[in-house]
């Protein structure tokens, strides 16, 4: 018989591994030819030859906050309004207590019996009317509602607190009560500044923290939150730092030219329009915000609460 002819087949599979590093090698040399252009084009372009910029301290440090400056400081301006009010409603009605109730006594009454009850009001406010009204129009609703009760303690409780308190009442009251519910009396005679103590109180927490934080979670993207909720403090700190020292102007060196009796209702009057004039600031700086974030989005937003709005309606 014939024998198989294995020199055809060895010359077969040989002539194909010849073609296929004929290949390859003409692969490699096209990709050399590429990279020796794209070296050749960077050689003649001056930006690629040009050393490396080191940054500085100040540049390293502002570097995330690019293209953030246009969020923070509409913020951080908010946030600076709002610390100021409350630095300066602290400092009042801690004055206005201890003065009127002859001491601090009557304090842990106005905290456990009239702040923490109000507290979960404004709570059950919010969480009733936040769906219905959407968060941005309920911010307005509950500075507004402050706003006005400042305005009417300035300019007509204040002034008429002798009158309006009932003394004589409060006077027989504690002769049949216990000794024990004096500071209760005392808080319940006193209510126009007990009232504004519970204002004062509740400005910290609806607004400074409910409120802010809201719109702020509302407005900021998560990947910018680390970046810009730690700067915030920089306004609540140079607000804190604004209101003690406008505090300490007005009690010690500033001495209106009015009757002695009426140096600390002219006083009051000046620091209670500082603090309106925080909430006017604060609704601005606030639709500012709102209205860049609606451009942003091309009002989508806005449409997502009005439907949202529109349901809770539907559904009730």
């Amino acid at each position: 018989g014939e024998k198989p002819n294995g020199g055809g087949a060895f010359s077969g599979a040989q002539q194909t591994h010849g073609a296929a590093d004929v290949r390859g090698h003409a692969l490699r040399s096209c990709r050399r030819g590429e990279s020796l252009v794209r070296r050749a084009s960077a050689a003649g372009n001056p930006r690629n030859n040009a050393p490396e910029r080191s940054l500085n301290p100040v540049q390293t440090f502002l570097k995330p906050m690019k293209g953030l400056w246009g969020q923070l400081i509409p913020m951080a301006s908010m946030f600076f309004w709002m610390a100021l009010a409350n630095g300066l409603l602290d400092a009042l009605k801690d004055t206005l207590v201890v003065t009127a109730f002859g001491g601090a006594e009557q304090i842990p009454y106005l905290t456990v019996y009239a702040v923490l009850p109000m507290s979960f009001v404004f709570v059950g406010v919010f969480a009733k009317f936040s769906q219905r009204w959407g968060r941005e129009k309920i911010f307005y609703v509950f500075l507004g509602t402050f706003m006005a009760f400042f305005a009417v303690f300035t300019w007509f409780l204040y002034p008429n607190a002798a009158v309006l308190h009932p003394t004589a009442f409060a006077e027989q009251l504690v002769l049949t009560l216990p000794k024990g519910l004096a500071g209760g009396v005392a808080v319940l005679t006193n209510w126009v500044y007990s009232l504004f103590y519970v204002s004062s109180e509740l400005w910290g927490d609806v607004i400074l923290s409910l409120l802010f934080w809201g719109m702020a979670n509302e407005t900021t993207r998560l990947r910018d939150a680390s970046v810009i909720y730690p700067l915030l403090g920089v306004g609540a700190n140079v607000a804190q730092a604004t209101s003690g020292a406008i505090t300490k102007w007005v009690s010690g060196t500033w001495q209106p030219d009015v009757p002695h009796d009426q140096v600390w209702g002219v006083k009051l009057r000046f620091l209670m329009t500082i603090v309106m004039c925080c909430g006017v600031a604060i609704a601005a700086t606030h639709a500012y915000i709102m209205r860049r974030k609606h451009l942003a989005d091309g009002g989508a937003g806005k449409e997502a609460a009005r439907v949202a709005s529109q349901k809770v309606e539907d559904d009730e």
